[in-house]
C-alpha cells in the first residue's frame, strides 16, 4: 500500500516541480481556465508533498526515521487532508472533473493514508 501512495506522491511532486520551473502545459486545465496560481503556492505544495512521501515511507518501514510517533501524526493528518479535498471535490464543486476525476483520487489516497497509518510501526 505504502508504495502506491508513494507512486502518486511522486507524480503529483514531479508535475509541480515542473509547475514551479515555469511549465504551464496542463496547469489551465487542473485549475480550471484562466486561474493563475501564485507561485508560492505551488512551492508549499511541493514541500507538503515532500513531507507527504518521507511520512508515508517513515510509516512503511523503509526509511528509518527519529520519532516514529510523528510520521504517525503526519500521515493521519495526510489522510484528514485528502479527506476534505475529496469530499469538497464531490459535494461542495460542480465541475465533472473535479467530481468524477479529483474527488476519486483524494478519497482513494485518504484510505489508503489510513491503511499506512494503522500498520505497526516497522523497522528496516
Amino acid at each position: 500500500m505504502a508504495w502506491i501512495v508513494v507512486g502518486v506522491l511522486s507524480a503529483l511532486l514531479l508535475l509541480n516541480t515542473y509547475w514551479g520551473f515555469g511549465g504551464t502545459g496542463g496547469l489551465a486545465w487542473v485549475v480550471g481556465g484562466n486561474c493563475v496560481v501564485p507561485l508560492a503556492l505551488i512551492w508549499i505544495q511541493q514541500a507538503a508533498l515532500v513531507i507527504g512521501i518521507a511520512s508515508i515511507l517513515a510509516r512503511a518501514g523503509i526509511w528509518r526515521a527519529p520519532a516514529p510517533w510523528i510520521w504517525k501524526v503526519a500521515t493521519w493528518t495526510m489522510a484528514a487532508a485528502f479527506a476534505g479535498v475529496g469530499l469538497q471535490s464531490l459535494v461542495g464543486d460542480s465541475t465533472a472533473r473535479t467530481r468524477w476525476l479529483f474527488a476519486p483520487i483524494a478519497l482513494l489516497l485518504c484510505g489508503l493514508c489510513v491503511v499506512v497509518a494503522r500498520q505497526p510501526s516497522r523497522t528496516p
